[in-house]
C-alpha cells in the first residue's frame, strides 16, 4: 500500500504539469473576444468592397455562346450566363455552399476563357460552346421545360448562389486559376497531362 500512493501521488503531479504547461504557455498570447471579432468585420467589410466594385465591372461584360443544337450564337451578360452554367452542371438540390462553389469555379472559367482569346473550334463571333467542350449551358426556357414545377425553387437557389459570389473569380499572383473539372467526378481537377502542361501550380 505505502508503494502505491507515492505512485498517485507522481500520477497527479505528471496530470496537473501536463495539463498546466500548455495553459501557462497560450495565455500570454491569446487575444480577446472584441479584437477578433473587429479582425473579422474589418476583413468582411475589405472583401465586400472589393465585391462590389468587380461585381460592376462584371456585369457589363457579355458573354457569347455558341447554342449547337440551334446553330446560332446567344449573347447575354456573364451573371446570366453563369446562372445556366451552374443549373446544367450541378443539381440544385445540392447544398448552398457547393453551388457557390460552382459559381466561383464556372465564373473563374468564363474570365479566363474571355482573357485568353483561344477560340478553337468555335465560330466567329463566339466566345464559348453550350457543351462539356467550355461549360455546359441551358437558357431559362430549356430550364423550365426540365425542371417543370421545381423551377422556381431551383432558380431562387442558384440565383442566390450566383448573387452572393457576384465579381468573385478564384486567382492565383493575381491572375484567374484555371479551373477545369471533369464533370463525371464532380469537381476532381483534371490531372494535368489530359489537358497539357500548366504553367501554375493550380
Amino acid at each position: 500500500m505505502k508503494a502505491i500512493k507515492p505512485m498517485i501521488v507522481l500520477f497527479i503531479a505528471v496530470a496537473f504539469v501536463i495539463i498546466m504547461i500548455p495553459a501557462v504557455l497560450v495565455l500570454p498570447f491569446s487575444n480577446d473576444k472584441t479584437s477578433g471579432q473587429l479582425t473579422e468585420q474589418l476583413e468582411k467589410k475589405g472583401k465586400n468592397e472589393g465585391k462590389e466594385v468587380a461585381a460592376n465591372e462584371m456585369s457589363s461584360v457579355e458573354v457569347a455562346v455558341y447554342r449547337t443544337s440551334a446553330k446560332k450564337i446567344e449573347k447575354l451578360p456573364i451573371e446570366s450566363y453563369l446562372t445556366g452554367v451552374v443549373a446544367a452542371e450541378m443539381p440544385a438540390d445540392f447544398e448552398e455552399e457547393a453551388l457557390k462553389a460552382q459559381a466561383l469555379t464556372a465564373r473563374t472559367y468564363i474570365v479566363n476563357q474571355l482573357i485568353s482569346e483561344s477560340r478553337l473550334g468555335l465560330p466567329d463571333g463566339a466566345d464559348v460552346s453550350d457543351t462539356v467542350m467550355h461549360q455546359v449551358y441551358k437558357n431559362d426556357d430549356e430550364l423550365k421545360k426540365q425542371w417543370g414545377s421545381d423551377y422556381k425553387w431551383k432558380m431562387q437557389k442558384i440565383d442566390k448562389a450566383i448573387k452572393e459570389t457576384a465579381g468573385q473569380i478564384l486567382t492565383y499572383e493575381g491572375k484567374p486559376i484555371t479551373a477545369t473539372f471533369f464533370r463525371p467526378a464532380m469537381a476532381i481537377r483534371r490531372i494535368p497531362r489530359t489537358i497539357g502542361k500548366l504553367n501554375s501550380p493550380i
